[in-house]
């Protein structure tokens, strides 16, 4: 299973996409750049599956991908 999460917002600057998903790591001011690692170490450890991000200058998708039962 597939679920895409995906915005419009101009995207996440490519200086930060490979590291977007460690903790402290955020594009945004004032954020503590914990809430992508949290979401990351969930779908790993508690569905068994995983998160991937793909973006440009227009927007981000966030693909979780899901292990079939």
């Amino acid at each position: 299973a597939q679920i895409h999460i995906c915005d419009n917002a101009g995207g996440v600057p490519p200086h930060l996409q490979t590291e977007i998903f460690n903790p402290y790591v955020s594009s945004k001011k004032g954020s503590d750049g914990i809430g992508l690692y949290i979401v990351k170490l969930i779908i790993e450890r508690e569905f068994g599956g995983n998160i991937q991000l793909k973006s440009d200058r227009n927007g981000s998708c966030f693909i979780l991908n899901f292990p079939a039962d």
